[in-house]
Parts: structure tokens; C-alpha cells; sequence
């Protein structure tokens, strides 16, 4: 018989011995043992056939022992900005895998750490989350993690956090703790997001999730569907400064960022984007990867295809801060009196590539910008302090409106539409504030200056001019919101400019620049996410709420949230339906007439973006790196 290969996961250092719970729900602790260390160990393969998991930079002879017998196994990679490390254990029967959960855990719910202690043994001990971190920059780590309250008893690192009703893993304990006793816990799904980019198939090698599709009226339907994991790395793999300058959209720029883009479909081929700066085709027929190319920075917005070409702005935002003393004051009052300098740091790289290959044909340098725009033979960009065009046949410059202010106010343009002649622009002033502390972040608000929708022509053909807008109508802002948290979007008779800025929603016509109208529609504020079919403006507010709204005067026509009133991602409308997707791994469609539920579908991963539709498939993106397509029922 051949050997099966077991993969088992491990994190930081250990006291000896086998220990494993005695609830058939929860999950079985292995012990890895490498030199003089022993880990705890967790299965997340049942086969193994492609690689292992295990924890910190490990070396020397490696066995896993589990059941009362020891197993030869590898070494095949260790993380330490995780204190995560990989390992494959031989055995010839499979073991039963655990279920890494691909949710967050909400703040209340009832966990328990699941603490090694004698042979055959484990302490199960309840414990609260204090609050979610993205990063813990003080100890040096990536990926996310889960802050749990100090307990009178340190639990050991390995510790499994679970839940005992179902016995799902949303975590594992590391090494680490906060100045006040904190405990840290990284996410199983970074881990699951680490396992995938190693190639490691997880669980049984079938889908862990019940693949039916609910209807509204609780029938179900078999689903059809098929996943690609495409990515080769994730988001938190990088440990570049470039690629730490990306903020949390809630409490800095204010972006949505996604680890993984939305799908940009032409013909049979998707090209997604990740932050860790890579770019994928997919062959949607055989749901390959066709080629891969490397940006070298974040890429935190869709690919723009045209019929020969794909381009892609890959690049950098990054706020700092400076504090000194100023010597004049210092000299008057006789006292150190300190001055704080805030910055705003921006680059970009738009890189043209070839469709068929992936191979760069040419880059543009300029300061941040969001998603390119091709239009004919131009292709137009808009972002931090800088607006302009370049030829898409060689990425020349046509005309460039660019500031290289870094300190004080700085202007952001948001790119909503263009044609052949003309293009809107939604031109934002932003405010850099904070301390830079965890409570008080540095961050970009919006300032008391008015908005304003512009309309540029793109036929300037003088490269060393500045565009000036041929109108320009103000737009009521926020003072305090989340500068970057807007969006704008040209209709597609190319009548009409929608977008927001905060929480109101306006349109502009998009021939005069007269407002037609500007109505609250957020109980907290825009997130960015906004499309539009059918006179209907469809739009997500930071409340995770979905909203359709009358094109023609703004009222707000229907609303919905997910169950778990999980983030929302930018829907699609198609065929009668919207379907959007959720980070609580949920895809939904709503009947485009009253947004009440059609059906629902459990992917099974965080969904990233807007879906595409090609037929009668349906293809989402997952922050795992993984594309689903699932083939919608009649």
C-alpha cells in the first residue's frame, strides 16, 4: 500500500507529551517533535498528498506522535512572522481532519482554549475576545489575529481556540503576549490562506460545505460548482515596508481593501489582482491558471482589459509622522515645545501587459492612483494628488495634473467614467489627522472644502499642460469622515454622474454639471462600493447594509443585510438578480425588484469583490485566493 502523507499543524514551543481531547467534537493534538522540542500539533489534511503545517523556525529530526506511535515526518517550511511552520508526517491510514473556519468569531461568542496537558488529556478553558487585530506590529507579526483577555492562567502557546458546540477551529494560541497579559490567537483562516499558498489542500480534499443552494422558500437545490485555488501567496506574506503602508480602510484612507480583486472577465479568460502584488489570468474552461504576473507592489484594484492588453496599477499609500522640537518656540516659552509633521507617501506603477502571456510591454511611474480606465487608445488614471492620461500603445504621457505635496491638505480624484471626448472626476480634499497611536490612528479625513464633480477633456495633447475642468459643481462633504470612503459613477447612457462622499448620495447631470439631487441614505457612511442598473443605484454603507436607490430622485426603493450582518461586498446586477457576497463566506441573490431573498449559497471562503457572470455561471473571488464558479439554478 503507499504511504499517505498527513498534514499537521503546529505553533511556538511546547512541554512534551500526547494530548488529545476526549470529545468527538473537538479536535485531535498531535505532538511534533523536532530536535529537543515538542509542539501540539493540529490536522488539517486527511490525506497530505501535497504538504504539511507546523510551527517556528524548526530543525534537526522530525516525528509526529499521535495514537501511542511515532510517525517520520518533514520539515517543509517555517513562518516565523506567523510563528507558523509547515511539516508532513507519513502514515498509511488518514486521520480525521479539523475545520479551519473561515469566519471571524464574533466578540460574544462562547470559545474555549483547548489546552494540552497529560498524555491523553486536555483542559478545556472558556476565554473572551477583547478585539481583532490585523497586525501586531510591537512583536513583529503579520496576519490576523484574535486579542483574547488576560486569564489568571497563561494558557501554553498551541492552544487550540474553538468552539465546543461545534468543534470548529477559529484559531491557535502563539507565543507572544500583550504588556498586560494579553494572550494572542492567529486566525485559522490565515492559516488556511498560508496552507493555500503553499499549495496544501485542506480537509478531506472534497468540500467541507453542504453544496446545496437554499431558496427563500427552504428548498434545496444541488449545486454545480467547481475552485481553482490560483493564488501562490497572500496578502500577509509580505513583509516590505511598501507593503505595510496599506491602511485599514475602517480607521485610515477609507479604501475597502480586498486581499484578493474582483474578477475583470473577457471572453473565457478572469484576471484578478492580489495585494501581495500578483496578477493572475484564468482560463474559465478548464478553470486553469493560465500565467502569472509579479507587480512588486500591492495591487489593490481589478485589472482593466482591453482587446489586446491588461493593465494594472500596482503601488503604495502610506501615512507617517515626524516629531521634533521646534527650536523658536522652545526659545520663547523656555520650555521643549514639539512639532509634529504629518506625511502622506504615494507611488504607482501602471504596468501594461500583454493579454495572452502576461508579459510587461511597458510602465508608467506616478503617484498613488486607484483602477486604470481604458478608453480607445488612452488609458486614463486618477488618485493621490494626480490625474492624467497616457497612449495604451506605449504608456507615453498625454497630460498629467500632479502635486508633489506630501504635508498638510492633499487631493485625491476618483475616476467615475469616461468616453471617447470626456471624463468625470470626483475631486476630494483630505486632512491628514491622528496620533498615531491604536485608539487614535494616523488617517486621512475629509476637510472642510467642498467636494466637487468635474468634467475634463482627454484630447489635451500637450503633455507639459494642466487639464483644467471644463465645469465643476460642489458637493456637500463630511468634515471628519473617511476621505477616500467615496466613489463616483457615470451611468450608462453617460448622462448622469452618481456617487458619495459620506451619507448622502447625489447625482449630478452629467452634461451641465447641474445637481439634480443629494439625499441621506447611510446610517454611517458610504464604503465606496456602488454600481448601477435599471435607474436603480445600488450601494453598501459601513453599516453592512445593501441599498437600491432611485436613480431618478434618490429615495431608497429596498435595503438588506446578511444574517450575521457580515461586511458586504459590491453586488452584481444581472438577469433580474443582485447577487452579493459576503465575509461571512455567503453568496446571496436578491430579486432586483424588492431585494428579498431568491437563494443563498455557502462558498466556504471570504468573498472578495463584485462577482462576474458568464453565462449561466457565477464566479467570486475568495480572500483565500481561491475562484469559485457555481452554475446558477433555474
Amino acid at each position: 500500500m503507499m504511504r499517505r502523507t498527513i498534514i499537521a499543524l503546529a505553533l511556538s514551543v511546547l512541554t512534551s507529551g500526547i494530548s488529545y481531547a476526549e470529545d468527538a467534537k473537538m479536535p485531535a493534538l498531535p505532538i511534533v517533535h523536532v530536535g529537543t522540542a515538542s509542539l501540539p500539533g493540529l490536522f488539517v489534511n486527511s490525506h497530505g498528498a501535497l504538504a504539511v503545517a507546523t510551527a517556528v523556525p524548526l530543525k534537526g529530526e522530525c516525528t509526529v506522535e499521535f495514537e501511542k506511535e511515532r510517525y517520520p515526518a518533514k520539515i517543509l517550511a517555517s513562518i516565523p512572522a506567523y510563528d507558523l511552520a509547515f511539516i508532513q508526517m507519513e502514515r498509511q491510514q488518514p486521520v480525521s481532519p479539523v475545520q479551519l473556519c473561515a469566519r471571524t468569531a464574533a466578540a460574544n461568542a462562547k470559545l474555549e482554549l483547548l489546552t494540552p496537558e497529560a498524555v491523553g488529556s486536555a483542559t478545556r478553558l472558556p476565554v473572551q475576545i477583547n478585539r481583532v487585530r490585523r497586525r501586531i506590529p510591537e512583536k513583529g507579526l503579520t496576519g490576523s489575529y484574535y486579542e483574547l483577555q488576560p486569564l489568571t492562567r497563561v494558557p501554553p502557546a498551541g492552544s487550540v481556540l474553538v468552539d465546543p458546540a461545534a468543534g470548529d477551529v477559529y484559531g491557535m494560541l502563539i507565543g507572544a503576549q500583550g504588556d498586560g497579559g494579553e494572550s494572542y490567537a492567529l486566525f485559522a483562516s490565515t492559516i488556511a490562506e498560508q496552507a493555500g499558498a503553499r499549495g496544501i489542500m485542506l480537509g478531506t480534499g472534497e468540500s467541507s460545505v453542504q453544496q446545496y443552494i437554499l431558496f427563500a422558500d427552504d428548498r434545496k437545490s444541488p449545486a454545480h460548482t467547481r475552485a481553482l485555488q490560483f493564488a501562490a501567496e497572500t496578502a500577509d506574506e509580505i513583509t516590505s515596508a511598501h507593503a505595510r503602508a496599506i491602511q485599514d480602510w475602517r480607521t485610515n484612507t477609507g479604501f475597502w481593501i480586498n486581499d484578493v480583486s474582483s474578477p475583470s472577465v473577457d471572453g473565457d479568460t478572469a484576471y484578478m489582482a492580489s495585494r501581495s502584488g500578483a496578477v493572475y489570468a484564468i482560463n474559465l474552461d478548464a478553470l486553469q491558471r493560465t500565467w502569472k504576473f509579479d507587480a512588486g507592489w500591492p495591487v489593490l484594484f481589478p485589472p482593466s482589459v482591453s482587446p489586446g492588453v491588461v493593465c494594472i496599477a500596482a503601488g503604495s499609500l502610506r501615512l507617517s509622522q515626524t516629531v521634533e522640537v521646534d527650536p523658536l518656540v522652545t526659545a520663547l516659552i523656555k520650555s521643549p515645545w514639539m512639532k509634529t509633521h504629518r506625511y502622506v507617501d504615494s507611488y504607482s506603477e501602471i504596468d501594461c501587459v500583454d493579454r495572452k502571456s502576461g508579459v510587461i510591454k511597458w510602465m508608467y511611474q506616478t503617484q498613488f492612483v486607484s483602477r486604470p480606465l481604458i478608453i480607445e487608445d488612452k488609458v486614463l488614471f486618477a488618485g493621490m494628488n494626480t490625474l492624467g492620461a497616457v497612449r495604451l500603445a506605449d504608456g507615453k504621457k498625454i497630460w498629467e495634473n500632479q502635486s508633489d505635496r506630501r504635508e498638510g491638505d492633499v487631493t485625491y480624484y476618483f475616476l467615475g467614467g469616461a468616453n471617447k471626448d470626456f471624463m468625470w472626476v470626483l475631486t476630494m480634499t483630505a486632512r491628514q489627522r491622528g496620533k498615531g497611536t491604536h485608539d487614535d490612528p494616523l488617517r486621512l479625513d475629509q476637510s472642510p472644502k467642498p467636494a466637487t464633480v468635474d468634467c475634463y477633456s482627454i484630447a489635451n495633447e500637450k503633455a507639459d499642460n494642466e487639464a483644467k475642468p471644463i465645469w465643476s459643481v460642489p458637493i456637500r462633504t463630511k468634515p471628519g469622515a473617511p476621505a477616500l470612503s467615496c466613489a463616483i459613477l457615470l451611468s450608462p447612457d453617460q448622462k448622469v454622474i452618481y456617487g458619495s462622499t459620506s451619507k448622502d448620495l447625489f447625482a449630478v447631470d452629467g452634461t451641465s454639471g447641474k445637481l439634480l439631487w443629494q439625499k441621506p441614505v447611510f446610517e454611517q457612511q458610504f464604503t465606496g462600493n456602488i454600481t448601477y442598473a435599471d435607474s436603480v443605484v445600488y450601494v453598501i454603507g459601513t453599516e453592512n447594509k445593501l441599498y437600491a436607490v432611485s436613480a431618478v430622485d434618490g429615495a431608497v426603493l429596498w435595503e438588506f443585510q446578511d444574517e450575521k450582518k457580515a461586511p458586504l461586498c459590491m453586488p452584481l446586477v444581472k438577469d433580474g438578480l443582485v447577487c452579493v457576497g459576503s465575509l461571512d463566506t455567503v453568496m446571496y441573490a436578491l430579486d432586483a425588484r424588492d431585494g428579498k431573498l431568491v437563494w443563498k449559497f455557502e462558498t466556504g471562503g471570504r468573498i472578495c469583490g463584485q462577482p462576474a457572470m458568464v453565462g449561466d455561471k457565477l464566479y467570486c473571488t475568495s480572500s483565500e485566493g481561491t475562484i469559485s464558479e457555481i452554475v446558477l439554478p433555474h
